[in-house]
C-alpha cells in the first residue's frame, strides 16, 4: 500500500496482496504512522464537552487494540521489513476536541513536533519503533 489511509487499515491483507507480486516477505517494507500518542489517558479533573468526552472514550477503547493487533502481525510476519513506526511521543498533541481544530495555533506546533519525531525515528534507524513495541528495547 503506497500513500495514506486514515481508518481501518488491514495490514494482513496488504501483506497478502504484496505476496501476489513478490515471492519473499523480506521484499515487503512497511512504515506505520499512529496519529495518536498511544499513551494512557490522564485522569480528568473536570467533565469535558460532548465531543471531548467522546474522543476520550474512543482513545481509551483503541489505545491498546491497535498496538495489540500490530504486535500480533509483527510476530506472524517476522521477516517483513518493518521499517519505521511513528507514534506521537511528545506531550502537546492534538488530543480531544483539538483534533477538529485546524487553526495555525494548533497545527503549527504539531508540524514542528512531527518534524522532530521524523528526525528522531531516522536517527534511531529502521526497526527501532517496532522493536520497542515488542519490548525488545526498554528505555
Amino acid at each position: 500500500m503506497d500513500g495514506g489511509t486514515v481508518w481501518n487499515i488491514n495490514i494482513r491483507s496488504a501483506i497478502e496482496g504484496c505476496l501476489e507480486v513478490v515471492d519473499d516477505l523480506s521484499k515487503i517494507t512497511i512504515d506505520i504512522i499512529f496519529c495518536t500518542d498511544g499513551r494512557e489517558n490522564q485522569e480528568i479533573t473536570e467533565t469535558g464537552t460532548t465531543v471531548e468526552n467522546y474522543l476520550r472514550y474512543r482513545k481509551i477503547k483503541y489505545v491498546h487494540s491497535g498496538h495489540d493487533e500490530l504486535t500480533e502481525l509483527l510476530r506472524s510476519y517476522p521477516t517483513v521489513n518493518w521499517r519505521y513506526l511513528f507514534m506521537e511521543p511528545y506531550p502537546g498533541g492534538a488530543g480531544g476536541a483539538k483534533q477538529l481544530d485546524f487553526s495555525p495555533e494548533i497545527t503549527w506546533p504539531l508540524q514542528l513536533i512531527g518534524r522532530q519525531h521524523a528526525l528522531d525515528a531516522l536517527a534511531y534507524g529502521p526497526g527501532y519503533g517496532f522493536d520497542k513495541l515488542l519490548g525488545k528495547i526498554v528505555e
